[in-house]
């Protein structure tokens, strides 16, 4: 009796580990859809939607026709992330686990049951938590007056032009919807860092130059009867230079000193405040 249990404890064992080492992988390279998640990826779109009735859409968004950046408007972007630091941090641990999963670090892929548990675990929460992010999200940023897009050109500008984080920031697998269906996919091993690099740069240009051309128009609306400015001019030519470079950030040469004057005193809740883990999460705002 003490043998066969011992048999049976051991067959067990080695079926448990190959069965979670199996879900692992379907997790990770997407055949396992997370179900259930509408009602949290709805209240984040109702919430969305009720932001772009109140301020448009992300790319009617108009910045100071002067380059500045008001001191207020600074601060409720901040507090928005504040007030989602916690949900983000959750969301952050959750990559984490994943990541490690994958086998990215030197010492390679997961090794024991209890890892692989973990990271099925993790896998099957994943969705629902960025679900409860965006919703968390866009509920602080009704809460602050702010729009989707206004929050994108301040957090575009401050991180990736100004102290130079990179937009390829974030999770080494895609994240894709399949109806209402959600999976998660290791990038394909010929879509390197720079792959995911340029995709990103890309998404930004496409958001963010309706933006300039907006500040443009006002900044022309306001000084009709005036020469071209050196500002203007300088305006006039970013804009150029992005629809010229799909792949170019705005300023990515170096913002304008009016607009760093408006950052400067913020460095330092900025930095405590950017998470490289969800970046890529955060520039799926629509």
């Amino acid at each position: 009796m003490e043998k066969s249990t011992k048999n049976w404890l051991v067959g067990c064992g080695i079926g448990c580990g190959a069965v979670l080492v199996i879900f692992l992988i379907l997790a990770i390279t997407g055949v396992v859809f997370i179900k259930n998640t509408v009602s949290l990826f709805k209240d984040s779109s109702d919430i969305a939607d009720t932001l772009t009735g109140l301020y448009g859409e992300i790319e009617d968004f108009t910045p100071g026709p002067d380059g500045s950046i008001d001191q207020t408007r600074i601060e409720m972007f901040l507090s928005v992330r504040e007030k989602t630091a916690t949900v983000r941090e959750r969301l952050e641990r959750a990559l984490s686990i994943l990541e490690e999963a994958k086998g990215t670090g030197e010492e390679g892929a997961v090794r024991t049951p209890g890892q692989g548990f973990r990271a099925v675990k993790t896998a099957f929460g994943l969705i629902p938590q960025i679900g409860e992010f965006l919703a968390g999200r866009n509920q602080a940023l009704l809460k602050a007056e702010m729009g989707l897009g206004e929050y994108l050109y301040i957090y575009s500008l401050a991180y990736f032009s100004w102290l130079e984080r990179s937009p390829g920031d974030g999770p080494g697998f895609r994240i894709l919807q399949h109806g209402e269906g959600w999976s998660t996919r290791r990038w394909e091993e010929e879509e390197n860092q720079e792959d995911i690099l340029r995709e990103m740069r890309r998404r930004i240009n496409h958001l963010l130059l309706p933006m300039l051309r907006n500040q443009l128009a006002r900044l022309r609306e306001q000084a009709a009867s005036e020469s071209l400015s050196s500002w203007e001019s300088r305006l006039e030519a970013e804009i150029f230079a992005l629809e010229r470079e799909s792949i170019r950030i705005p300023w990515q040469d170096g913002l304008p000193e009016r607009t760093i004057s408006s950052l400067r005193s913020f460095r330092q809740r900025f930095l405590d405040l950017y998470s490289p883990e969800t970046n890529i999460i955060e520039l799926a705002l629509d």
